[in-house]
């Protein structure tokens, strides 16, 4: 079982401001971040609450 990745208060913060402030799909904000959509995805999502 592999070990859960965690990311940087910095990181999660570039990942919300592509998608949100730089008009990123959320496909393209994840190839850029080297990540998942669904990582891109969980993050935008955590933020909004």
């Amino acid at each position: 079982m592999k070990a859960r990745k965690s990311y940087s208060k910095e990181f999660k913060l570039d990942a919300i401001a592509l998608v949100r402030e730089q008009n990123y799909s959320i496909a393209e904000a994840a190839r850029n971040l080297e990540v998942t959509p669904q990582t891109t995805r969980s993050l935008d999502k955590r933020s909004r609450k």
